[in-house]
């Protein structure tokens, strides 16, 4: 039997079990492989392959789209085996395979959940369309031959994130079979938020027929967006992301969930009311929690029902990013690097944000750079190119001004420079002086 298609049980599968991307310091894991193992479910070896592979390609896009905010997600991505998160990244060396941020239920673990997630589920449908999983999963041709619009078909090899839905919830089941408190239930649904991203994102692409290309008739299938999308949405749900009234929940079920505005990494925005447009429902809801789950549980299980699919919840209120904070794995902004300037987005205010807002000078150092210029194609075949050096502003969030100075104010070795240039002028006679002087000698 081949091992591409042979099944196995992965809880016989001990070595499997260092294949675990995330696992975390409080609570229940986030990615629980060695749950998994030990569950009995069948599933092939590449497939604990492409979870782990997804795994990380979600930590690293947490890093690419939190890369000039203060928190900067850089622990996802050297947990992920990839190095420093970006604009300033992780500098302290390296680092296990634990996402430090997950300590505390806030919103910021909610995105690395969810966006771990998506990457999981994203992998598992590319490789079911490639039929890398032949006996799994494949293509969705379910819908192929009906008519999806005016003047198109559904046909082709659409995109299916079924079976990684499927993966995902296994997954997150294993979580609250574990840990039948609030944060399991808050993990689960923030897993599940993940793979509803990918499905939101999902797009259609066509294919003209006709005579001479005149496209009378159109082949249309779905397929995946780009996870820097899926990335993109997911912090858009991040800034909108609900917080959880426990103590509210134990009484009621409807109107418990308090959503926050749109809010910089590190910062809480102005609480609004459930229902009030982004992305809460409000009203009651029927309770389907387990009936080992604990009361508080059950109530948060009640009240997340009233978010959007692919809503994001915390139960906590974000730290100080600006400041170091070892616990959550926080290093603050002080010597990270930030731009100013045209640059992509996010960018052009980073150093408002990472040095100006929190208290820390921005500092600019001027780099020379040589790169290749003027290029020309000789015939045949040799690119010829002169090497030109330009200078380049780099700039860092560096420690504030000593305090009892003034913004502003000269530092000392600079005034004490100042003030020997002036006791030099003064000591040095001038021309008519001198002149008087020669004249009465």
């Amino acid at each position: 039997m081949s091992h591409a298609v042979m099944s196995i049980t992965l809880a016989k599968v001990v070595a499997v079990s260092s294949l675990a991307v995330l696992t975390w310091a409080c609570g229940a894991p986030a990615w629980p492989i060695n749950n998994l193992l030990t569950s009995g479910s069948k599933v092939q070896p590449s497939v604990v392959q492409s979870v782990t592979a997804g795994a990380r390609l979600g930590l690293h896009e947490c890093a690419a789209q939190f890369a000039w905010e203060r928190w900067d997600c850089g622990r996802a991505a050297a947990a992920a085996g990839g190095g420093g998160g970006g604009g300033g990244g992780d500098r302290s060396g390296g680092l296990s395979v634990q996402h430090a941020a997950t300590r505390a239920a806030t919103r910021e673990a909610a995105f690395v959940h969810a966006v771990s997630a998506a990457g999981v589920v994203h992998t598992l449908a590319r490789n079911c369309s490639a039929g890398d999983f032949a006996s799994e999963c494949g293509c969705d041709d379910s819908k192929n031959g009906e008519r999806g619009g005016e003047g198109w078909v559904w046909g082709g090899c659409s995109d299916s994130a079924l079976y990684g839905q499927r993966v995902v919830q296994q997954l997150a089941d294993s979580i609250e079979a574990a840990a039948l408190d609030p944060r399991a239930a808050v993990n689960r649904h923030n897993f599940e938020a993940g793979h509803a991203a990918v499905r939101a994102t999902m797009g259609h692409v066509c294919k003209c027929h006709g005579v001479s290309g005149s496209c009378t008739l159109q082949t249309c299938w779905q397929q995946l967006s780009e996870l820097s999308r899926v990335g993109a949405h997911l912090k858009e749900r991040y800034r909108r992301a609900a917080r959880l009234d426990l103590l509210r929940a134990a009484n009621s079920a409807s109107a418990v969930v308090a959503t926050h505005g749109a809010a910089a990494a590190g910062t809480a925005g102005a609480p609004r009311e459930a229902g009030g447009g982004n992305g809460a429902r409000a009203g009651p809801v029927a309770s389907h929690h387990s009936p080992h789950a604990s009361a508080a549980a059950a109530a948060a299980q009640d009240a997340l029902r009233l978010l959007e699919p692919d809503g994001l919840a915390f139960l906590e209120d974000s730290p100080d990013y600006c400041r170091r904070n070892e616990s959550l794995g926080a290093p603050g902004t002080l010597g990270r690097e930030c731009r100013r300037g045209s640059g992509g987005a996010g960018e052009d205010d980073s150093c408002e944000r990472l040095c100006t807002a929190c208290g820390l000078r921005v500092l600019e150092r001027r780099v020379r750079v040589t790169s290749p210029c003027n290029c020309s194609f000789t015939w045949c075949c040799r690119v010829s190119c002169q090497q030109c050096t330009s200078v380049h502003s780099k700039f860092r969030c560096g420690r504030p001004e000593a305090s009892g100075r003034a913004p502003g104010k000269k530092r000392p070795r600079a005034r004490q420079q100042q003030q020997q240039q002036q006791r030099g002028r003064n000591r040095k006679p001038n021309a008519a002086s001198q002149a008087v002087a020669n004249k009465t000698s």
